[in-house]
Protein backbone atom coordinates (compact mmCIF):
# COMPACT_ATOMS: atom_id res chain seq x y z
CA UNK A 1 0.00 0.00 0.00
CA UNK A 2 1.24 3.48 -0.87
CA UNK A 3 -0.21 6.65 0.62
CA UNK A 4 -0.10 9.79 -1.48
CA UNK A 5 -0.71 12.45 1.13
CA UNK A 6 -2.26 15.79 0.29
CA UNK A 7 0.09 17.68 2.56
CA UNK A 8 3.80 17.18 3.12
CA UNK A 9 4.76 19.77 5.70
CA UNK A 10 4.47 22.72 3.35
CA UNK A 11 1.59 24.90 2.13
CA UNK A 12 1.37 23.07 -1.20
CA UNK A 13 -0.23 19.64 -1.38
CA UNK A 14 1.48 16.75 -3.10
CA UNK A 15 -1.38 16.23 -5.53
CA UNK A 16 -1.17 19.95 -6.39
CA UNK A 17 2.51 19.42 -7.21
CA UNK A 18 1.52 16.52 -9.44
CA UNK A 19 -1.19 18.66 -11.02
CA UNK A 20 1.32 21.40 -11.79
CA UNK A 21 3.53 18.82 -13.45
CA UNK A 22 0.61 17.56 -15.52
CA UNK A 23 -0.77 21.00 -16.38
CA UNK A 24 1.69 23.83 -15.73
CA UNK A 25 -0.80 26.40 -17.00
CA UNK A 26 -3.22 25.69 -14.17
CA UNK A 27 -3.05 27.76 -10.98
CA UNK A 28 -5.16 27.34 -7.82
CA UNK A 29 -8.24 29.55 -7.48
CA UNK A 30 -8.27 30.72 -11.08
CA UNK A 31 -10.75 30.26 -13.90
CA UNK A 32 -8.22 28.51 -16.12
CA UNK A 33 -9.12 24.99 -17.28
CA UNK A 34 -10.17 22.69 -14.48
CA UNK A 35 -7.10 20.88 -13.10
CA UNK A 36 -6.74 17.13 -13.47
CA UNK A 37 -8.27 15.16 -10.61
CA UNK A 38 -6.06 13.73 -7.90
CA UNK A 39 -7.13 10.25 -9.05
CA UNK A 40 -5.90 10.99 -12.58
CA UNK A 41 -2.52 12.35 -11.52
CA UNK A 42 -1.84 9.56 -9.01
CA UNK A 43 -2.94 6.93 -11.55
CA UNK A 44 -0.65 8.41 -14.19
CA UNK A 45 2.29 8.47 -11.78
CA UNK A 46 1.73 4.81 -10.87
CA UNK A 47 1.24 3.82 -14.51
CA UNK A 48 4.61 5.24 -15.50
CA UNK A 49 6.27 3.56 -12.52
CA UNK A 50 4.70 0.19 -13.37
CA UNK A 51 5.85 0.42 -16.97
CA UNK A 52 9.38 1.28 -15.83
CA UNK A 53 9.32 -1.62 -13.36
CA UNK A 54 8.18 -4.00 -16.08
CA UNK A 55 10.94 -2.82 -18.42
CA UNK A 56 13.54 -3.25 -15.67
CA UNK A 57 12.24 -6.74 -14.89
CA UNK A 58 12.57 -7.71 -18.57
CA UNK A 59 16.16 -6.47 -18.75
CA UNK A 60 15.34 -3.31 -20.71
CA UNK A 61 12.76 -4.76 -23.11
CA UNK A 62 9.62 -2.64 -23.42
CA UNK A 63 6.20 -4.16 -24.07
CA UNK A 64 2.99 -2.69 -25.41
CA UNK A 65 0.66 -1.46 -22.66
CA UNK A 66 -3.06 -1.28 -21.99
CA UNK A 67 -4.42 0.83 -19.12
CA UNK A 68 -7.98 0.13 -17.96
CA UNK A 69 -10.07 2.29 -15.63
CA UNK A 70 -13.21 0.83 -14.02
CA UNK A 71 -16.37 2.95 -14.24
CA UNK A 72 -19.38 2.59 -11.95
CA UNK A 73 -22.32 2.91 -14.35
CA UNK A 74 -25.06 3.28 -11.69
CA UNK A 75 -27.09 6.51 -12.13
CA UNK A 76 -25.23 7.18 -15.40
CA UNK A 77 -27.45 5.18 -17.74
CA UNK A 78 -30.58 6.32 -19.58
CA UNK A 79 -32.93 5.41 -17.97
CA UNK A 80 -30.83 5.57 -14.79
CA UNK A 81 -29.93 2.44 -12.83
CA UNK A 82 -30.32 3.01 -9.08
CA UNK A 83 -27.17 3.58 -7.07
CA UNK A 84 -28.36 0.77 -4.77
CA UNK A 85 -28.55 -1.80 -7.58
CA UNK A 86 -26.77 -5.05 -6.68
CA UNK A 87 -24.32 -6.76 -8.98
CA UNK A 88 -21.25 -5.83 -10.97
CA UNK A 89 -22.47 -2.75 -12.80
CA UNK A 90 -19.03 -1.76 -14.01
CA UNK A 91 -17.75 -0.74 -17.41
CA UNK A 92 -14.17 -0.13 -18.46
CA UNK A 93 -12.51 2.78 -20.20
CA UNK A 94 -9.08 2.06 -21.55
CA UNK A 95 -6.29 3.11 -23.85
CA UNK A 96 -3.26 1.46 -25.41
CA UNK A 97 0.33 2.26 -26.25
CA UNK A 98 2.66 0.37 -28.54
CA UNK A 99 6.04 -0.77 -27.25
CA UNK A 100 7.72 2.10 -29.12
CA UNK A 101 5.31 4.64 -27.63
CA UNK A 102 5.96 3.29 -24.13
CA UNK A 103 9.65 4.09 -24.57
CA UNK A 104 8.95 7.82 -24.82
CA UNK A 105 5.78 8.33 -22.75
CA UNK A 106 5.52 11.59 -20.83
CA UNK A 107 3.64 11.98 -17.57
CA UNK A 108 1.41 14.80 -18.85
CA UNK A 109 0.45 12.71 -21.87
CA UNK A 110 -0.76 9.86 -19.65
CA UNK A 111 -2.79 12.24 -17.47
CA UNK A 112 -4.41 13.74 -20.56
CA UNK A 113 -5.20 10.32 -22.01
CA UNK A 114 -6.72 9.15 -18.72
CA UNK A 115 -8.99 12.18 -18.54
CA UNK A 116 -10.03 11.87 -22.16
CA UNK A 117 -10.91 8.16 -22.03
CA UNK A 118 -12.64 8.42 -18.65
CA UNK A 119 -14.84 11.32 -19.81
CA UNK A 120 -15.79 9.35 -22.91
CA UNK A 121 -16.39 6.21 -20.84
CA UNK A 122 -18.76 8.03 -18.50
CA UNK A 123 -20.59 9.51 -21.49
CA UNK A 124 -20.91 6.04 -23.06
CA UNK A 125 -22.73 4.81 -19.94
CA UNK A 126 -25.86 6.56 -21.19
CA UNK A 127 -26.32 3.94 -23.94
CA UNK A 128 -25.61 0.77 -21.95
CA UNK A 129 -29.24 0.05 -21.00
CA UNK A 130 -31.01 1.47 -24.05
CA UNK A 131 -28.71 -0.10 -26.68
CA UNK A 132 -28.43 -3.86 -26.10
CA UNK A 133 -25.51 -4.46 -28.47
CA UNK A 134 -23.57 -1.54 -27.06
CA UNK A 135 -24.37 -2.63 -23.51
CA UNK A 136 -22.91 -6.08 -24.15
CA UNK A 137 -19.77 -4.51 -25.60
CA UNK A 138 -19.36 -2.09 -22.67
CA UNK A 139 -20.04 -4.62 -19.89
CA UNK A 140 -18.56 -7.82 -21.33
CA UNK A 141 -16.53 -7.48 -24.51
CA UNK A 142 -14.27 -4.65 -23.31
CA UNK A 143 -13.29 -6.58 -20.20
CA UNK A 144 -12.84 -9.81 -22.14
CA UNK A 145 -10.55 -8.13 -24.68
CA UNK A 146 -8.47 -6.57 -21.90
CA UNK A 147 -8.18 -9.95 -20.16
CA UNK A 148 -6.89 -11.49 -23.40
CA UNK A 149 -4.24 -8.77 -23.61
CA UNK A 150 -3.23 -9.47 -20.01
CA UNK A 151 -2.67 -13.13 -20.91
CA UNK A 152 -0.43 -12.19 -23.83
CA UNK A 153 3.33 -12.10 -23.19
CA UNK A 154 3.71 -9.12 -25.53
CA UNK A 155 1.46 -6.82 -23.50
CA UNK A 156 1.44 -5.21 -20.07
CA UNK A 157 -2.06 -4.56 -18.73
CA UNK A 158 -2.68 -2.31 -15.72
CA UNK A 159 -6.09 -2.13 -14.04
CA UNK A 160 -7.27 0.89 -12.00
CA UNK A 161 -10.36 1.20 -9.86
CA UNK A 162 -11.24 4.24 -7.74
CA UNK A 163 -12.95 3.61 -4.40
CA UNK A 164 -12.25 7.07 -3.00
CA UNK A 165 -15.94 8.11 -3.09
CA UNK A 166 -17.36 4.99 -1.43
CA UNK A 167 -17.61 6.63 2.01
CA UNK A 168 -16.09 3.63 3.76
CA UNK A 169 -15.02 5.74 6.76
CA UNK A 170 -18.66 6.65 7.44
CA UNK A 171 -19.70 3.02 7.92
CA UNK A 172 -20.70 1.98 11.43
CA UNK A 173 -21.75 -1.59 12.22
CA UNK A 174 -22.29 -0.85 15.90
CA UNK A 175 -18.66 -0.52 17.01
CA UNK A 176 -18.11 3.03 15.81
CA UNK A 177 -16.55 4.32 12.61
CA UNK A 178 -13.34 2.65 11.41
CA UNK A 179 -9.90 3.98 12.22
CA UNK A 180 -8.38 2.52 9.08
CA UNK A 181 -9.99 0.70 6.16
CA UNK A 182 -7.73 -1.78 4.40
CA UNK A 183 -8.03 -4.59 1.87
CA UNK A 184 -7.33 -8.30 2.00
CA UNK A 185 -5.56 -10.17 -0.77
CA UNK A 186 -6.67 -9.41 -4.32
CA UNK A 187 -5.84 -12.24 -6.68
CA UNK A 188 -5.40 -10.06 -9.74
CA UNK A 189 -1.92 -8.94 -10.70
CA UNK A 190 -1.27 -5.41 -11.94
CA UNK A 191 -4.36 -4.15 -10.12
CA UNK A 192 -4.37 -0.73 -8.44
CA UNK A 193 -7.18 0.20 -6.02
CA UNK A 194 -7.36 3.83 -4.90
CA UNK A 195 -8.97 4.72 -1.56
CA UNK A 196 -9.34 7.85 0.54
CA UNK A 197 -7.41 8.37 3.75
CA UNK A 198 -9.50 8.71 6.91
CA UNK A 199 -8.96 12.49 7.03
CA UNK A 200 -9.77 12.78 3.31
CA UNK A 201 -6.42 14.50 2.80
CA UNK A 202 -4.80 11.98 0.49
CA UNK A 203 -5.08 8.78 -1.50
CA UNK A 204 -3.97 5.30 -0.54
CA UNK A 205 -2.94 3.21 -3.53
CA UNK A 206 -3.14 -0.55 -3.06
CA UNK A 207 -0.86 -1.94 -5.77
CA UNK A 208 -0.96 -5.67 -6.50
CA UNK A 209 2.04 -6.95 -8.44
CA UNK A 210 4.07 -10.10 -8.80
CA UNK A 211 6.85 -10.02 -6.21
CA UNK A 212 9.55 -10.00 -8.90
CA UNK A 213 8.16 -6.73 -10.23
CA UNK A 214 7.27 -5.18 -6.87
CA UNK A 215 10.96 -4.96 -5.98
CA UNK A 216 11.52 -2.56 -8.89
CA UNK A 217 8.32 -0.61 -8.28
CA UNK A 218 9.12 0.04 -4.61
CA UNK A 219 12.46 1.56 -5.59
CA UNK A 220 11.06 3.88 -8.26
CA UNK A 221 12.39 7.37 -7.54
CA UNK A 222 9.29 9.19 -8.78
CA UNK A 223 7.01 7.14 -6.53
CA UNK A 224 9.27 7.57 -3.52
CA UNK A 225 9.26 11.33 -4.10
CA UNK A 226 5.53 11.65 -3.53
CA UNK A 227 4.59 9.00 -0.96
CA UNK A 228 4.11 9.68 2.74
CA UNK A 229 7.19 9.11 4.87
Amino acid sequence: MLEFNSFSGNPHSVHITLRDTANPGWKPNTSIERPPSRVAVVSALITQALLRANTAKLGGRTRAAYVGQAINIRERTVPPVSKHTCGTWVSMSGFEYTADECCRLEYREIVSKMRETLIQGVKDCEKIVSDQAFGRWALIDVNYDAAKKAACSDSKVVWFTDWSNFGEYELDFGWGKPIWVSLSNVYVQDMVILMNTKENDGIEAWVYLHESEMAYFEQDEEVIKFITN
